[in-house]
């Protein structure tokens, strides 16, 4: 259906097209009921939508579908009832709000696509728009309609998972003023290597995929999404043509990042950067570029590359056509690499241009804003000015309650955050009543063994201990360690921060032997740790 649907709206004869807009639109409400369309074909979907009868012709068209029915013919009304379903589905505390916010996500970005592809359609009508900048346009906004689908798929079959990265897995569709940008898409274009033609509709369905599998990776679907991957992988076709080779290293990296798997994210981004120069996929290579300093500063913690490849990312931003789409991710990253230095008030500066950024490109209600805020309260704290901090924690909290809703996970971090804050200033009631409302939400929806959940019992135990209830706090602190030591590993940084803490609590209970023997741990973990001296690790030891 779906085919035979786009190749009438696109018939030479005008007699044997579709009798209107309304008339196409029908036919695509009654067969998505049938199942939505799969990834290659969108393109062809957003090809019929974009311009009407237009797109592919080198004639002007006669009209062009106004904006809110290209909207509704990319986003149709039963399409959004069946994600809304899904999410709200999972009856999780936090659902109704994850759909909310992610269902006016999707309204306004199709809104938008809309208003672009009717623009597009009447500058061409016109002969106001050449036919180089229409093709580059319509391929954009092929691709982005590509990248809704994908999402889409996602949000329909939703678990805990995806409901809890909904509004993640949403901010993820590239922007629709990029295809605007005219002077942009020329320059990538004459930059990028250009494909064997005879390769261009495989290409073309392997992008189709990869969309897929990034919304896959949004959502924590790991496994599934490093499957696709490697299907895509044994095709040498796809491997042969440069950029789309970088896209597909690119894309290998950042699930095995996400996976905790960083040596094979180090290599991959490493592979991506060399091919997408090769292929003059500036793009490409500007993101792997991104990703990779934040692969060393956040996750591998090598400090010193991380430096060095900040420098080398902002240069390849600085070249690329569209700079101040990277500015706020730049400034991010210079301050979390100031954080590692223990330069807290370098990691101040940089966390608020990064604030102000972000806001400017993205827009005041956006996640970034919020958690770039949480950042800045972090470096604020640790540069000991503990009331702007909890200032600032409070205001990512509300923030993220209107995007989320109170009971997300992503709210706990501030909560947890603000406790740190009132454990510091001596209000060990106050940090302790925080730290356990943190605990609660993050024990609704997390696994008994999860990372995060340790996070909250060892500031739980510090207040514990703090209070004078020794046992209680050694208790929570070995709950903490054996959470960490099974979901991390043993030579994890954090680790040695349990041990740390228990070894405190040991000590206060009068266990002498006890907590030496932790603190030979300790020193064990110093000799085989390659960052003794990160933030994370110095103090402990």
């Amino acid at each position: 259906w779906l085919r035979r649907a786009v190749f009438r709206g696109l018939a030479r004869d005008p007699g044997a097209r579709w009798p209107s807009m309304q008339a196409l639109l029908a036919q695509l409400e009654r067969g998505s009921r049938r199942g939505s369309p799969g990834l290659v074909a969108v393109g062809l979907v957003a090809a019929a939508l974009t311009g009407g009868v237009w797109l592919g012709r080198d004639e002007s068209p006669e009209t062009c579908p106004d904006a809110q029915a290209s909207a509704e013919a990319l986003w149709p009304a039963s399409e959004r009832a069946a994600v809304k379903a899904a999410l709200e589905g999972t009856e999780l505390p936090f659902a109704a709000d994850s759909a909310r916010k992610a269902l006016a996500t999707i309204d306004g970005y199709a809104a938008a696509w809309g208003r672009t592809s009717a623009q597009a359609c009447d500058a061409h009508r016109r002969g106001r728009l050449p036919e180089r900048p229409r093709l580059l346009q319509q391929r954009c906004l092929e691709q982005q309609a590509t990248a809704l689908r994908a999402i889409v798929e996602v949000l329909r079959s939703a678990d805990a998972k995806v409901v809890e990265n909904a509004v993640k897995i949403v901010g993820g569709l590239p922007e629709v003023d990029a295809c605007q940008d005219h002077a942009a898409l020329i320059a990538a274009s004459e930059l990028e290597l250009p494909p064997p033609p005879e390769l261009a509709p495989t290409i073309d369905g392997a992008r189709a995929k990869l969309a897929g599998i990034a919304a896959l990776d949004h959502a924590a679907r790991y496994d599934q999404a490093r499957a696709a991957l490697d299907r895509l992988a044994e095709d040498p076709r796809l491997r042969a043509y440069a950029p789309l080779a970088a896209e597909l290293s690119s894309a290998s990296a950042i699930n095995h990042r996400l996976r905790g798997e960083f040596p094979a994210a180090e290599r991959a981004f490493w592979a991506a950067i060399g091919e997408a120069e090769r292929g003059h996929a500036q793009p490409v290579k500007v993101r792997a570029a991104v990703d990779l300093t934040r692969l060393y500063i956040n996750n591998i913690i090598r400090l010193d590359d991380g430096e060095r490849w900040l420098e080398l990312a902002a240069a390849f931003v600085e070249a690329s056509a569209r700079p101040s789409r990277w500015a706020g991710d730049l400034a991010l990253l210079r301050g979390e690499l100031a954080i590692g230095r223990s330069d807290y008030e370098a990691a101040i500066r940089h966390f608020e241009a990064a604030r102000t950024l972000l806001a400017e490109s993205l827009g005041e209600d956006r996640l970034e804003v919020a958690e770039a805020i949480g950042l800045l309260g972090r470096a604020r704290r640790r540069h000991g000015q503990l009331r702007e901090a909890a200032v600032l924690f409070d205001d990512s909290r509300q923030r993220l309650v209107a995007l989320l809703g109170a009971d997300h996970p992503a709210v706990a971090n501030q909560i947890n955050a603000l406790g740190l804050v009132m454990l510091e200033q001596g209000d060990l009631q106050g940090a302790l009543a925080e730290f356990r409302r943190a605990l609660a939400i993050r024990s609704a929806v997390l696994p008994a063994n999860h990372p995060d959940l340790a996070v909250v019992l060892n500031n739980i135990g510090l207040a514990l201990d703090r209070m004078g209830d020794h046992a209680e706090a050694a208790a929570t602190h070995e709950r903490a360690l054996a959470i960490r030591e099974t979901s991390l590993g043993p030579d994890h940084p954090r680790v040695a921060n349990s041990l740390h803490s228990l070894a405190i609590a040991r000590i206060s209970l009068g266990q002498l032997d006890e907590a030496e023997a932790l603190g030979r741990r300790l020193m064990a973990f110093r000799a085989r740790s390659k960052n003794p001296d990160h933030p994370d690790n110095a103090e402990v030891f």
